[in-house]
């Protein structure tokens, strides 16, 4: 009895491992490119779907949190945010069009490490390329309506961040190493042998 669970155990949690441990995320020219202009005109043709946007960073929050998800925000614009000084007002640039991007889960170094990114990248005038899923006024914790892009991975110059696990759970983000390397793979079969069927 011992030998036919070991022969069907063992191979199983191997082959969750390597599913697990694959590189099953897409890369940037898997998805359309779309300029902010297009998304803020014509939103609808572009919802609910994973798209490529090039944009100058604007502003940026973090809510850190110990035993919650933790969430960064980012406003997005085509110019980068420059301040005009005349006398002693300080103008900002008039901004058209502009939209949120938001990333939120227990991925507490990857969401840090992030928004420390695209903060960077706002101070210094550098385009940030974001890879998201797009979804039109959407409600998110405290924004009744307002977020757009839901980021999957970030890029600023060659620096690239895959921002989601596609799993939000806090129990595939709270527990150790093969445990939770298990648990991920055998989401991964499941959800293979669900689209099978």
């Amino acid at each position: 009895m011992i030998n036919v669970i070991r022969n069907i155990v063992v191979p199983c949690l191997t082959l969750s491992l390597f599913i697990s441990c694959a590189n099953n995320t897409k890369d940037e020219e898997d998805y359309p490119t779309v300029p902010l202009y297009k998304l803020t005109k014509k939103p609808d043709r572009y919802a609910h779907k994973t798209i490529v946007l090039t944009a100058y960073v604007l502003g940026t929050e973090f809510h850190p949190s110990e035993s919650g998800a933790q969430f960064f925000i980012l406003t997005l614009g085509e110019k980068p945010r420059t301040v005009i000084q005349e006398g002693k007002q300080i103008i900002f640039a008039d901004i058209k069009n502009k939209i949120r991007a938001v990333e939120d889960g227990y991925n507490a170094g990857i969401l840090k490490s992030s928004y420390i990114m695209a903060e960077n990248a706002r101070k210094l005038g550098l385009q940030i390329t974001v890879i998201g899923e797009f979804k039109p006024n959407e409600p998110f914790y405290y924004y009744e309506s307002g977020i757009s892009l839901f980021i999957r991975q970030m890029r600023v110059g060659d620096t690239t961040v895959n921002t989601d696990y596609g799993d939000k759970s806090k129990f595939a983000h709270s527990t150790p190493g093969f445990l939770k390397k298990a648990y991920q793979g055998g989401k991964k079969i499941f959800k293979f042998v669900k689209d099978l069927l």
